[in-house]
């Protein structure tokens, strides 16, 4: 902050002492930084005006001292000085998702929070973001916006801009196909209705967003983006010289579909008697870090089965958007059938939430040769 100087020197002070000698006189500032420096002086200054301050003030304030000096006899008048305090309101912003991607591990550092964070009430502690990496959510699942604000003033004369901060959620859809990547942030809509201004310095209960608000007709593929931020607000107090409100912090998450996919090239209830058909897996819209892959095994469908997994069928998304796949089954498929019965056949996907079956066939497998017919002996 650099406040707008105005000075106006005593004339009756600068007549009474010019009524001897004709001494010459000049006039100057003097900005001493608090509580230790460094100071800073500005030079030949007119006898009234306005200027800025030389440089920011610390946050501990500044005093700002007026002096003329008179050259014969050499004198120093100290005619006025006042302190000028600061207002540097500072908050930050954490985003905490299900899915650990872009969340600091535990360190010899710092002991980070699970999601839960049961011992928030009394710890107080908050998860710890990568900087580089986005977190992110699927469209079906909840993320918790931690705020921290600090500098917040509450005096009777403390400037109104120092006694309030501004949040704002942001939404932004991605479109049916969108990446987020590269995207213009300006046209992102204001959620309504608007989220109150922050007025107190602590680290607040974390806003629980249950799904996200991003607009589209299909809730399950919904993908975008939720941005939350901290604004100063904007200082008028000085009309010639106002200021804007600033971002203070600023994250996002970003929201990614859920994911659907099936079987083709066998039917339900089909009866197979002899080779296994060849067979097509479509995963759509896989979650980024999740895997996703067909497996079988005997009876009816049912859950928390480990079967075998189709050979061909396991696809682990590496990237950090969703992707789609398909694909077939090949020579091996047949021979991880090892007995006639009923089977089924079906396609899980695991991700950091759950793990979704995606879609199932269950089908009759009878290959067993049976010969029916007699034989006669000849004697």
């Amino acid at each position: 902050m650099k406040p707008l100087l105005r000075f106006l020197f005593p004339t009756l002070l600068a007549v009474s002492l010019a009524s001897g000698a004709d001494p010459t006189w000049a006039n100057f500032i003097i900005q001493r930084q608090l509580p230790s420096g460094p100071d800073m002086q500005i030079n030949n200054i007119a006898p009234s005006g306005a200027q800025d301050s030389p440089m920011p003030i610390n946050p501990d304030g500044a005093r700002f001292e007026l002096h003329s000096v008179r050259s014969e006899p050499l004198t120093d008048f100290m005619l006025q000085s006042t302190y000028v305090g600061t207002y540097v309101p500072q908050a930050q912003v954490v985003i905490d998702t299900e899915d650990p991607y872009g969340k600091e591990p535990d360190t010899a550092t710092f002991t980070n929070v699970t999601y839960a964070n049961p011992n928030f009430a009394s710890s107080r502690t908050l998860p710890v973001n990568t900087p580089a990496k986005i977190r992110r959510t699927r469209a079906d699942r909840p993320f918790k916006v931690y705020r921290v604000t600090s500098g917040i003033l509450n005096g009777a004369t403390d400037p109104q801009a120092s006694k309030a901060v501004n949040v704002y959620r942001h939404l932004q859809s991605y479109g049916t196909n969108g990446t987020g990547n590269p995207l213009d942030r300006t046209p992102a809509i204001v959620a309504t209705p608007a989220m109150p201004q922050i007025t107190t310095n602590e680290i607040h209960d974390p806003i629980v967003v249950s799904l996200t608000s991003i607009a589209g007709a299909n809730r399950q593929k919904i993908r975008g983006e939720e941005r939350f931020s901290i604004f100063s607000l904007p200082d008028n107090s000085i009309p010639s010289q106002p200021i804007p409100a600033n971002e203070l912090s600023s994250q996002y998450v970003q929201i990614w579909p859920m994911s659907d996919g099936g079987i083709s090239g066998i039917s339900s209830n089909a009866v197979i008697r002899s080779a296994m058909p060849k067979v097509t897996f479509t995963y759509n819209d896989t979650y980024p870090g999740s895997q996703t892959f067909a497996q079988i095994y005997q009876g009816e469908v049912r859950d928390d089965v480990v079967g075998a997994i189709v050979p061909g069928s396991h696809k682990n998304n590496t990237n950090t958007i969703p992707e789609s796949y398909t694909e077939s089954t090949g020579g091996e498929f047949d021979r991880i059938f090892d007995g006639d019965g009923r089977w089924t056949m079906e396609v899980l996907t695991v991700s950091p939430f759950d793990t979704i079956r995606l879609g199932y066939v269950s089908f009759t497998l009878n290959r067993t040769i049976r010969v029916n017919g007699s034989f006669t002996t000849i004697e």
